[in-house]
């Protein structure tokens, strides 16, 4: 899949209080009240939903899930990374992800449809919305190729290409390089012109769309696509020309 989407941000968030008396002498610290957080994967029900930048300067809808995870959605583009919520002895609503949007940890407000995010290079403000998952329509060119039809799959780099009678194409990948840790799936549609596959998607949620074109060759259960190869249904042999890159967005 080509290079797609890609941030690396650093992620430490220094919290600091210092509370005077009238007396000018420093209070202490009750057992209550600590900067410690208690990590869990329960959501935030305030925070759950859809949210877009409020300056519009990116074309990227966030959706925090009901079973916590970070959505991004561009387009028929879509990255999961999992949330861990915590609040600390101070009422600090915070959260903590290894995806690479929003990656690292980061504290949060809700004030009515505004979502402000205290992150490491700035807040950076949204306004809650509505969201329905974008798709694409198969094209009228489309002619089924048998040989192609099917799941197919690279244990070694845990990504996969599935394409389906009608015309449609999935993209998924598990990507972990130690840093960042995330899911994506891209919805396509297809043609086959020869030994090359056209995929057809969006990348952003105006529906400006995007082709991609790659060779193909299948023999018998493994198929090479572009550079890497796939078996269907993961059977035969993991091994790979070359290791799925990380998606990075243009």
């Amino acid at each position: 899949m080509k290079r797609l989407f890609a941030i690396i941000l650093a992620f430490v968030m220094v919290f600091s209080l210092a509370a005077c008396n009238g007396s000018g002498d420093t209070d202490t610290t009750t057992a209550s009240q600590s900067y410690e957080i208690n990590w869990s994967y329960v959501p935030d029900n305030d925070l759950v939903g859809a949210w877009v930048p409020a300056d519009n300067s990116t074309n990227e809808c966030v959706l925090f899930t009901d079973d916590a995870k970070l959505r991004v959605a561009f387009g028929t583009v879509v990255f999961d990374s999992t949330l861990n919520y915590g609040v600390d002895g101070y009422g600090n609503k915070s959260c903590y992800t290894e995806g690479s949007y929003l990656y690292g940890q980061w504290t949060y407000k809700i004030d009515g449809d505004t979502l402000t995010i205290n992150y490491s290079d700035g807040d950076k403000v949204f306004k809650r919305t509505e969201y329905t998952p974008i798709t694409i329509e198969a094209k009228k060119e489309f002619v089924k190729n048998d040989k192609l039809v099917g799941k197919w799959l690279n244990k070694m780099y845990m990504d996969s290409y599935e394409f389906t009678a009608d015309g449609y194409a999935i993209y998924r990948q598990e990507y972990d390089d130690g840093i960042n840790v995330y899911e994506t799936e891209v919805k396509h549609a297809y043609t086959v012109d020869g030994n090359k596959i056209n995929l057809y998607f969006y990348k952003t949620n105006d529906k400006t769309e995007v082709v991609e074109t790659k060779e193909f060759t299948i023999d018998g259960t493994r198929i090479l696509i572009g550079e890497a190869d796939y078996y269907l249904n993961g059977e035969g042999s993991p091994e790979a020309t070359q290791a799925p890159t990380e998606i990075v967005m243009d």
